[in-house]
């Protein structure tokens, strides 16, 4: 049997090789679908059952290191801290469709550009009195005075509130929350 390089079996059969690819990338594809269902389908009863052994509740990082101490799912989950360790946030190319609003939060998730609202509006996210509140709670509601430790000041904070409400008001009118 003649022995044949594995850089050569890994190449295109275009380049040469035998076209096989590269496990390595197929393997991370698979578990970024994984991390991509769980996010975008939170509803499916697979997703429940995870959320509920490791205690995901408020997010896919949230699980103690316990919890996922040698299982499928704390792999998934190791393996997307890993790279993000190396620069490559694969959670940032994940948004969530929000249907009604009520599953999906308004600062942390990311629902609407690639990072999340806390990101973008950084200082109306500290003002805010309710971190983890939902969309269809901000979106419905005009009067925002509730929802902050105080009405926001002249520069930064008045610029990023002024920015954020057209957002939303763009938003409501696209989703009809």
């Amino acid at each position: 049997m003649p022995w044949v390089k594995w850089k050569k079996c890994l190449a295109s059969k275009q380049e040469g090789g035998l076209g096989i690819g590269s496990i390595l990338g197929l393997n991370i594809g698979l578990l970024f679908k994984w991390i991509w269902r769980f996010l975008n389908n939170p509803s499916d009863l697979w997703a429940q059952v995870i959320r509920y052994i490791y205690g995901l509740d408020r997010g896919i990082h949230t699980a103690s290191s316990r919890s996922l101490k040698r299982t499928t799912w704390g792999s998934i989950i190791r393996s997307i801290t890993t790279f993000k360790q190396k620069g490559i946030n694969l959670i940032s190319y994940c948004s969530r469709k929000i249907g009604n609003g009520a599953s999906t939060r308004f600062w942390v998730d990311i629902w609407c550009g690639v990072q999340p609202l806390k990101v973008l509006f950084p200082r109306i996210f500290l003002l805010d009195l309710n971190k983890n509140c939902y969309v269809s709670d901000r979106i419905r509601s005009p009067d925002w005075s509730m929802f902050l430790r105080h009405n926001p000041r002249s520069g930064v904070e008045a610029s990023q509130f002024t920015t954020l409400m057209s957002f939303i008001e763009g938003v409501g009118q696209i989703y009809r929350l």
